[in-house]
């Protein structure tokens, strides 16, 4: 189930790029998260991710060992843990505040990147 979505690009076609938390699972301390970041909308939706299980999602996922999923689920938290409801009238994904939530502009422009240039870039 997808929890709370923000837009990161706006594809120009009436489509955006997003990050998606997701409740996973529960363990003895409790809620479990996961966070996608589908910048060009592979997906459409975070629970086609677990519908599916493709292969195409894997890359999407941004796992805990990594410092963006802490400032993402963090910046989250801070806004009182909101859940969305996309069917609501008037649903609209807020943009993601890269600043607000940590990120340098060099973060940012690599969690956005084509697939090409991120490999690229964090091969240098």
């Amino acid at each position: 189930m997808t929890l709370y979505q923000w837009k990161i690009t706006d594809l120009g076609n009436g489509q955006y790029g997003y990050i998606w938390i997701t409740e996973n699972d529960k363990d003895e301390s409790g809620k479990l998260y996961k966070v996608y970041a589908d910048p060009y909308n592979i997906d459409a939706t975070a629970d086609d991710v677990f519908k599916y299980e493709a292969q195409k999602f894997f890359d999407l996922e941004i796992t805990e060992d990594d410092a963006r999923y802490g400032r993402i689920l963090l910046l989250w938290e801070r806004l009182g843990s909101p859940v969305i409801n996309p069917k609501a009238p008037g649903y609209d994904a807020p943009w993601f505040p890269w600043l607000e939530a940590g990120f340098s502009d060099e973060e940012r422009d690599n969690l956005i990147a084509e697939p090409s240039t991120a490999e690229t870039m964090e091969d240098e």
